[in-house]
Order: C-alpha cells, then structure tokens, then sequence
C-alpha cells in the first residue's frame, strides 16, 4: 500500500503502461480487451517480433506437449538473435517466460539460466543480440511462476525440467551474437522479415545442439589483424601505432549510419598522415635533427611540410600521390574553416584511405591487410 500513496509522476505512469503493455501482450492483442490508462488505451509490447532471420543463423522454435502429474502441459522455446539489439549490456535480451500468457519474467539474466561463467557467460554487449522466450500453457498448479506471478520458480518440476534445454539455446544464441555482433548493423539487424519454423518434439531431450542452426564463424577484427600484423614493429618503434589506429577508427566510423560520417573520416586519415610526417622526421630521417621548434615552425604551414618530407622520399611517393594529398588537404580544410561544408564522396573516403595507408606503409613501415607488404 505504501507504493500506492506515493505521488504517480510522468515517468512512474510510463512505467506502468510499459509493464501493463508487457505482462499483458499475449492478453491485450484480443480485440475484445481495452485496456486504458488515463483514457489512454494500452497497446500490447511484444517481444516476440523483433528477430533477425538471418538465413545462416535464423530463429529456431521447438513445440512440446506432454504430462507432468496426469496433467497436460505445452511449452514452446523459441531462441534466436534480435534485429533491434543494442550496446546495452543489460537491455532486451535473455530469456523470457510466459505462463498461460502471461509475462512472468523479461530479459532474465540469472545464472538459473545459464547467465554466469562456464555458461553463457556474464551479460555483456556481446551477447545483447541473443533472446530465447518460453511460452507455457497448462493448469495453474504446472506453472513455475512464484506466488505474485512475478518471477519464476526455480524449484518448480517444470523449470526444471526444461532448464538444461533453456541454457542450451541461449548458449547457442548468444555464441551467435558474439561472433555476428561486430557486423550487426549488415548480418543482424536488415533481416527484418521472415517465420519462424517450429519442429514438434516428443521429448525435451530431442533438443539438441544438431537441431539449432550453425554458427558463422567469428570473422576476425580489422583492428585485430592490423595490430597482429605490426606486434613486433611497435615494440621497437611504438609511435607507430598512433598511425594504424587512426585508419582503425575511420574503418568503424564507415560502418556506422553517420550522416556526417566521411566528413569524419577525411578529418581522421588526414590527421594521421600529418602524424606520420612528424613522426618520419623526427625518427626516420638520420641526417638531420630537427628540434621541436623547428618541427613547430614546419608544420605550422602544410606546404613546408611536404617540401620537407620531399627533401628525403624521392621514389617513395609520386606525384600523383602529392597531388592527391594537396586536394584532399584542401578538401579537409573547407570542411573545418568554410562556413559551407563541402561533400564528401564515398570515393573520395577510399582513395584516401588507401593514400593514407600508403604513406604509413612507405614511410613508417605500417603493415595492413589489404597492401602487399
């Protein structure tokens, strides 16, 4: 009673809608039921809607129907990857449970099912693409909910019969998420329509491991890869590093849905060239030493900066690559001074990166996948 006399603000009344809309769902979808909350009616939240159906890794349903103690019972596992997933590592994922439709628990990530370590692991953004949704129906008295139907009762004989079976899905789906979740915006998150196909069992057990979909292999990170490939230089010459992992972070940008995205990118790539040209100068270039004042007083203007790395790169860069580094310098600078912001092609993004590249190739060594070293 005390939760009633407390004062109902804009949020707390938010917060009931959403916790009618889920516990509700499977009920308020009946036409004949119109719920409403300050004359506001309450739509069903579902969670059983969102899947990706990826065709290498889709949804997966399994019905059952069998008897505990005389009586007749029905249970549906549903496990699959989520096309609206987020970076939360506690959002809409896990596992959910309905009992005679009802929500009992949403996005449970308890070690009961699986959530800990040796298992499933614990919740991370990783795995925030994985839910798996039980569905029984039955008399009251075969239902694993507590006694608020607020949660559910692990004890229960039901849980417990189906709960190596519920760890095992979640398990299946969230190996999926992890290697699938660096491209999730391209393998997850388009594959918006589809059904899913439910095979009748007879038995718990027939739920196997064979049964689920296979997973796609983890595809390596290119940040992976490149710092693989540069280990050994960059114990010698760390400030290699800065260079290859500005290239990193313009390669996540790309992939990201950023409007502004490949103004982004020339800003970065453009930075690190300038990075690889001081660092060139000051660890490269043996016969000469320049002082931080000279170096200061160099790369206060552009043009002194490529009279100088030319005096020492004669064969390493062309003129085509001198001519290409001055419009794109140039096309960097309308963006930052210009009160018009100029456009920026996706073509222009890759002749810069791979410009870009280069340079930290030729001048510094860097190592990348897609150049032949």
């Amino acid at each position: 009673m005390t939760k009633i006399r407390d004062i109902l603000t804009g949020q707390s009344i938010r917060d009931i809608k959403d916790h009618i809309s889920a516990i509700y769902s499977k009920i308020l979808i009946n036409e004949c039921i119109d719920l409403k909350l300050n004359g506001e009616r309450i739509k069903p939240l579902h969670f059983d809607k969102e899947w990706s159906h990826n065709p290498d890794v889709p949804p997966k349903g399994f019905d059952l129907t069998t008897k505990i103690g005389g009586e007749k019972i029905s249970v549906k596992i549903t496990g699959g990857l989520i096309a609206e997933g987020g970076d939360s590592g506690y959002g809409e994922y896990g596992v959910y449970i309905y009992c005679n439709n009802r929500l009992i628990v949403r996005s449970l990530k308890t070690p009961e099912v699986g959530f800990s370590k040796g298992q499933v692991g614990v919740p991370h953004n990783s795995i925030s693409l994985a839910r798996v949704i039980i569905e029984i129906v039955g008399p009251a008295e075969q239902m694993p909910w507590n006694s608020s139907k607020s949660g559910v009762d692990i004890k229960h004989k039901v849980f417990q019969l189906i709960r190596e079976k519920i760890i095992e899905v979640i398990k299946h789906y969230t190996s999926a998420s992890r290697n699938l979740f660096p491209e999730r915006e391209t393998k997850v998150a388009p594959f918006k329509q589809g059904k899913i196909n439910f095979e009748k069992i007879q038995s718990i057990s027939e739920i196997e491991k064979t049964a689920l979909p296979e997973i796609p292999k983890l595809k390596k990170q290119l940040s992976n890869k490149i710092k693989e490939l540069n280990l050994s230089l960059a114990k010698s010459e760390p400030w290699i590093v800065g260079a290859y992992e500005v290239v990193v972070m313009a390669e996540v940008i790309k992939s990201k849905s950023f409007e502004t995205k490949n103004r982004i990118i020339l800003i970065l790539l453009d930075s690190s060239i300038e990075i690889a040209f001081k660092d060139y100068l000051t660890y490269k270039v043996k016969s000469h030493f320049y002082s931080d004042a000279a170096l200061a007083k160099i790369f206060d203007k552009r043009h002194l900066v490529h009279q100088e790395i030319q005096k020492y790169s004669s064969g390493i860069l062309n003129i085509s690559d001198w001519n290409n580094l001055d419009y794109y310098y140039r096309l960097r600078c309308n963006l930052v001074h210009k009160r018009a912001s100029a456009t920026v092609l996706d073509t222009d993004i890759i002749k810069f990166s791979n410009l870009a590249k280069k340079i930290h190739k030729k001048l510094l060594g860097v190592k990348y996948p897609t150049l032949k070293n």
